[in-house]
């Protein structure tokens, strides 16, 4: 009876968790979607090498880049790179504009995902 129970619970955690991961691929070959996908690692120091690698300062990709048309470090927070999204943010400077977000929008969390950079 034990291992019937057991075999039951295992084929339902089985059945709980997602069967796939999400996957994010770089849509083009331009230094801004590369800069984009260093965001994913949640590695500041990567993004830093990426940013030295492109000739552009912190500063600029703070300001300037966009990844999914949307500033990168709102696209870093998005995909979970929380490290990386504060460095940016502490270097973005708000322009004045306003946006208005749906709170509740929860990313789709698996699939493949392309990622586009642009200045």
């Amino acid at each position: 009876m034990t291992r019937v129970s057991i075999a039951t619970v295992a084929l339902l955690l089985a059945a709980a968790l997602p069967s796939q991961a999400t996957t994010y691929k770089a849509g083009d070959n331009s230094e801004a979607t590369r800069i984009c996908m260093s965001t994913l690692s949640n590695s500041p120091a990567r993004v830093l090498m990426a940013a030295r690698g492109s000739g552009l300062g912190y500063n600029f990709i703070a300001n300037y880049i966009s990844c999914n048309n949307m500033p990168i470090s709102h696209f870093a927070l998005m995909v979970g790179s929380d490290k990386v999204a504060f460095q940016l943010q502490r270097r973005f400077h708000q322009r004045t504009r306003v946006e208005i977000r749906d709170l509740g929008y929860q990313p789709k969390k698996d699939g493949t995902i392309l990622v586009a950079g642009s200045f």
